[in-house]
Order: structure tokens, then sequence, then C-alpha cells
């Protein structure tokens, strides 16, 4: 086509997609000039070009998933009782504001925070975590996001005597929350919630 018209095309139509990573792509252009009409003027002449662009990607929230459970509710008996765990998910979890011990941008780090309202909660295994907050009712923590959800597939609930929580037809909440803390792309930090409503039986 013209020059005019190749020019307006490639200005409206090229697109690169950093998906969620952010860093330098290098763009080749190439131009080679035809015969015209009559069969005149034609050229091999090939000329290649290159631009370097700096793509910056989109940041990508963490997910929840709840262990084989579809639902939002969990009914336990009186004595600890997990209800059901948690994994989390993050396809892009990089830097973040939190630093590692030589003062870095601690990579692949999550935050999570765990709290219910009337009961008492524990988790599994707590190594390579680093321990914010441990609570009765409220347990915060940080690390790579394997040893999270080592953690948290053995999460358990307990209702607490002390606050008069073991009766049958209790209503607690359980909530689960995760920040990416990111500096992955544009957006910022992300965050996500779980909840679940927990219905004490006899």
């Amino acid at each position: 086509g013209s020059i005019s018209a190749l020019n307006d095309c490639v200005a409206k139509n090229i697109i690169l997609d950093a998906g969620s990573g952010s860093g330098e792509a290098r763009l080749s252009v190439s131009v080679s000039k035809v015969c015209d009409s009559k069969g005149m003027g034609c050229s091999d002449h090939l000329l290649q070009g290159f631009i370097n662009v700096y793509v910056v990607g989109s940041n990508s929230a963490p997910i929840i998933h709840r262990i084989g459970q579809q639902n939002e509710t969990a009914q336990i008996g009186a004595d600890k009782q997990s209800v059901g765990g948690f994994i989390i998910n993050d396809k892009d979890v990089g830097g973040s504001m939190l630093l590692d011990s030589y003062q870095r941008p601690a990579e692949g780090v999550v935050s999570v925070e765990v709290s219910t309202v009337r009961g008492s909660i524990t988790l599994g295994p707590l190594d390579g975590l680093s321990l914010v907050r441990y609570e009765r009712g409220e347990i915060f923590f940080y690390g790579e996001i394997a040893d999270v959800n080592v953690a948290l597939k053995n999460l358990h609930y307990t209702c607490n005597p002390d606050w008069g929580t073991c009766k049958a037809g209790l209503q607690d909440e359980l909530k689960v929350f995760v920040s990416d803390n990111g500096f992955t792309g544009n957006g910022g930090p992300l965050e996500n919630e779980a909840v679940v409503y927990i219905s004490l039986l006899k």
C-alpha cells in the first residue's frame, strides 16, 4: 500500500501483550519496495529497523481456594474441627514491598491474615513463615506461597468455651485475607478475601 496507509496501519494495529510481566521487547520492522504496475522500478532492497519498547504488564490478584468445598458454609462439632483448609494461587507474584534479610524486595511473598469473630484458630506447620501476630482469634503472617499453603491446608477452628460460644446453633465467621504486596506490573498491591460462615452442631 501507500506509505501513508502503511504508517496509519502500523500506528494503530501493533499490540504487544506483556501478560502480567514487565520488561523490554524489541520490535523489528522490515520494509521493501515492490514493482509498480508497469513492471518498472522493481527493487529487492530490504530495509529493516528495530524499536526497543518497554512493556509494562498488569498485576493479577491472588486467588483463594477452599479445599474440597464449593460453598461458603461449614457445620462443625464442638471439638476442634477442620473447615476445609485453603490454598492460595497467584500467577505473577513477584517483588514486594516487604524486604528480605538483605533489605531487598522479597520475591514471591504474600501476606495473609486469618481471623474469626468468636472462636479460636490454629494453622499447620509454620516453617518458612514470618509471624507478625498470633492470637487466639487472629493470625497475621507472610511468606512464600508454598509455605503459606502448608499452613492454610491444615487450618482448624475451635469454639471458645470461655466466650460461651460452644452452643449448638452458634454462628461465626472465619475470614482469610491475602495481599500480594505487589510490585508486579500496573495496579499496585492487590488483595482477595474468602469468608466461611460456621454453624456449630451439638
